[in-house]
């Protein structure tokens, strides 16, 4: 069939099967690189993007947790504040993914997740506000802690000082009677002296300065009263009054009998006179030395008494400052069982109050008492909101880490798929360019080997039948020769210019299917680091 054709038949075959092979290679190059172009559309477009959203999403996730753990530990407002507006840019995330999830079909993953990661993140902020109130009210829970421990010291303060002023005033008080009561009983003595003196040596001038002495009892007993409130000790004062009357009276009788001359010449015996003396003396003297006695009995009693109240006063100081140290280093080493060991603190407090009512006598003493019992109840009271509000803060802070947990989990899966899809396209588009790389080595190579098949068959086609027209040219005139030598040159001339084409033409093609190959070859490698660059990506998310 080939050998029937014409020589411009031959040629033209031979330009159509080269442009055919050419055609082949473009369009099986334009169909990888339409390919890639859509993988790479969908790769921009769609897998790219959910990777960015998804990583913002969890930095500002992240970001969020540790300003507000950073509130959680130091209940500062500025924390609060940080934390939220982390929180609203994980909100503006998500309504960024919605909206991609919306264009693009294909993102599967990030539409399973993204809802969760919503519901959790609003959950998250519903905790968050709980949160917030729960501080605030711990930190009103503290102010009736403040206010409770003041009460609780300036009652126990005013105590102590009304204690320690008593312990004073007491001894200043029962010294002065001690005193008073040791110089009634020293004028008595002395009276007696003078009287006894004055009888031994006859000497009525003795007598008369013992009666003078004790005139000036009065100013003592006066002054014995001014501190004196028990009627007991009142009705001895006055006994001894009576006493020291009584012995005067009987001195001035037996000073009367100094006018006869003669003792015992007056109205009264001497015997009489004396037993008189000594009975009243003896009752002056019992009464001084019994309120001597129980002057220094109350003394000791006052002296122990008050020594008690202080002591047991510096106890309930002591178990309260024990208690409010407890609950604060609680506090700052975020400790519950400080608090609930304060607590045990009550129940010795309840133990000092009933003691110290016990030998309080004073209505201001024993409502500052009241008023300083009251005081710890209340801050019993403060401490069991505190340790309450801080279990609901526990709960709410293992609330809010499982829900930040729910986004952060949703977020890493949404952008560690998005990467493994990225990953599959680029290895898609590195195989097919590759494959298209060799198809058109292959094609070039086929091209070539066709086309030298072509132009020897062609050529052998018409130089065949050249030959033999040689050999009948003898016969032909020397016109007829030139003329068909020109025509002869002239078709020679069209195989060359012939041949010339198609080698021109293979060049061409050639030299196209290595400029597509080059290509691919280039975006093979640019896909290949895309790739490589999508792995980092992938562990920094890992991480």
């Amino acid at each position: 069939m080939f050998n029937t054709m014409g020589t411009g038949t031959k040629i033209t075959v031979g330009f159509v099967s080269l442009i055919a092979i050419a055609m082949i290679l473009g369009g099986l190059a334009i169909n990888k690189m339409g390919q890639v172009e859509e993988s790479s559309t969908q790769l921009a477009q769609d897998y790219v993007p959910e990777v960015q959203i998804a990583n913002g999403i969890q930095r500002d996730a992240l970001r969020a947790m540790f300003e507000n753990r950073g509130y959680n530990y130091t209940e500062d407002e500025e924390f609060l504040n940080k934390g939220k507006a982390y929180l609203e840019e994980v909100k503006k995330g998500i309504e960024e993914a919605k909206e991609l999830v919306k264009r693009s079909p294909h993102l599967v993953k990030l539409k399973a997740e993204i809802d969760e990661v919503e519901q959790s993140t609003l959950g998250y902020l519903s905790l968050l506000d709980k949160t917030a109130l729960e501080v605030r009210e711990i930190q009103g829970d503290r102010g009736e802690l403040d206010t409770a421990a003041a009460n609780y010291m300036k009652n126990c303060s005013e105590f102590l000082d009304g204690q320690n002023k008593a312990f004073e005033t007491d001894l200043q008080e029962r010294t002065e009677k001690i005193d008073t009561v040791v110089a009634i009983n020293n004028l008595g003595n002395q009276a007696r002296l003078m009287n006894f003196k004055g009888q031994a040596k006859q000497d009525p001038t003795y007598i008369q300065k013992a009666i003078e002495d004790l005139n000036g009892l009065t100013d003592l007993t006066s002054e014995l009263r001014k501190v004196t409130h028990l009627e007991d000790d009142l009705a001895r004062i006055d006994q001894t009054e009576g006493a020291a009357e009584q012995y005067k009276t009987a001195m001035e009788a037996f000073l009367g009998t100094f006018q006869y001359g003669d003792i015992g010449a007056g109205t009264y015996s001497v015997e009489e006179i004396r037993n008189q003396m000594d009975a009243s003396a003896a009752i002056f003297a019992q009464n001084c030395q019994e309120f001597f006695t129980r002057q220094i009995a109350a003394l000791k009693t006052d002296m122990n008494e008050r020594h008690a109240k202080i002591t047991i006063v510096n106890d309930i100081i002591d178990v309260g400052n024990d208690t409010r140290i407890k609950v604060w280093k609680a506090q700052a080493e975020r400790d519950p069982e400080g608090i609930k060991e304060a607590q045990k603190n009550f129940d010795k407090m309840a133990t000092l109050f009933a003691d110290l009512r016990k030998i309080t006598r004073l209505e201001k003493d024993i409502q500052r008492i009241d008023d300083t019992k009251t005081a710890s109840e209340n801050y019993a009271l403060a401490m069991g909101a505190v340790l309450e509000q801080w279990g609901h803060l526990d709960e709410l802070e293992t609330e809010r880490v499982a829900a930040a947990n729910t986004v952060l989990d949703g977020a890493n899966q949404t952008a560690t798929a998005g990467i493994t899809n990225t990953q599959n396209i680029a290895n898609s588009a590195v195989e097919a360019l590759s494959s298209a790389s060799h198809a058109m080595i292959v094609g070039l190579i086929v091209a070539l080997v066709i086309g030298i098949v072509l132009a020897f068959f062609i050529t052998r086609s018409i130089t065949i039948p050249l030959k033999g027209i040689f050999p009948s040219l003898k016969t032909f005139s020397a016109k007829e020769l030139q003329e068909t030598g020109q025509k002869l040159k002239d078709i020679v001339s069209g195989v060359t210019q012939g041949s010339d084409q198609v080698a021109s033409a293979s060049d061409q093609i050639a030299c196209a299917s290595q400029s597509i190959a080059e290509g691919a070859t280039e975006q093979a490698s640019s896909l290949q680091q895309i790739s490589s660059s999508l792995e980092e990506m992938e562990a920094i998310t890992q991480q």
